[in-house]
């Protein structure tokens, strides 16, 4: 009898004591926990400081960036063909060179005997020259004394004629060896520097080969990008004639304030 009843207590407590503590977990959290305020912060006052403005004029600085470049880069070619006999040191991508500096040299013995055979042919061409004066003179004689006739004195006249004007031809013809000679040798047109070489000792080329690129350093070029906005701050030259822009130049990659370059907006 006592067992039952314990059993009968034990089986109904454990549910009970299930439920109450469910009930009270669900009291504790759907309970609002309450709100943590803020302190109030205390008035604080602005500082300001009072300006009169007048309108007055000041000057722009406008800023822009740009590549530097050549303003003269050729290509360098040949006017004559033969084969290349040696190169100047100076003639490598990024070497500097003067003007009139023989860049290239070709064979020129070629060049050479064509200048003799021209030489030969003049001088060939000044006796002829000098005997058809002479013949003609000894018949203008003989045509005023009446011992010769009139269409004598002429064919000697055609053959003077004819004697000058081969002798001016031999002239040109020398001067053209000559200047095919000079040719023989690539000159420098400026003082500048190498930027490509196409060609080695032993190589043959015709007229018009190109050798290389080459640029001036003379002076150099800029072209500036500008905004619209800038554009407006800017009176550029529009004509020829017109008064430069005068600009200041510094390096972007190693910009240093001791080093400028005064340049100018030429167009």
């Amino acid at each position: 009898m006592l067992r039952s009843i314990l059993g009968f207590l034990i089986r109904t407590t454990i549910p009970l004591a299930i439920l109450a503590v469910g009930v009270g977990a669900y009291i504790l959290l759907s309970h609002n926990p309450e709100e943590v305020r803020d302190s109030p912060q205390k008035e604080r006052r602005i500082r300001t400081r009072v300006t009169d403005l007048s309108v007055q004029n000041y000057q722009v600085v406008v800023k822009a960036q740009g590549i530097v470049q050549a303003h003269n880069e050729i290509t360098l070619s040949a006017q004559v063909s033969g084969q290349i006999k040696s190169l100047s040191p100076n003639f490598e991508a990024g070497s500097h060179f003067s003007a009139g500096e023989v860049l290239v040299e070709l064979d020129a013995r070629d060049y050479q005997n064509e200048v003799d055979i021209a030489a030969a042919r003049l001088e060939s061409a000044r006796s002829a020259v000098e005997i058809a004066e002479a013949e003609y003179e000894s018949y203008q004689e003989l045509f005023r004394k009446n011992f010769t006739s009139q269409a004598e004195l002429n064919r000697y006249t055609a053959s003077r004629a004819q004697a000058t004007a081969s002798l001016d031809s031999a002239d040109a013809q020398l001067e053209q060896a000559r200047l095919d000679l000079d040719r023989t040798k690539i000159r420098a047109p400026f003082d500048g520097r190498v930027r490509q070489k196409h060609v080695g000792v032993g190589q043959s080329i015709g007229s018009g080969t190109s050798l290389g690129s080459i640029f001036a350093v003379d002076y150099a070029e800029v072209r500036l990008p500008l905004s619209a906005t800038d554009r407006r701050y800017l009176k550029l030259p529009e004509t020829e004639g017109a008064d430069p822009v005068p600009v200041e130049l510094r390096d972007a990659i190693h910009p240093d304030p001791l080093k400028t370059w005064d340049a100018q907006i030429v167009r």
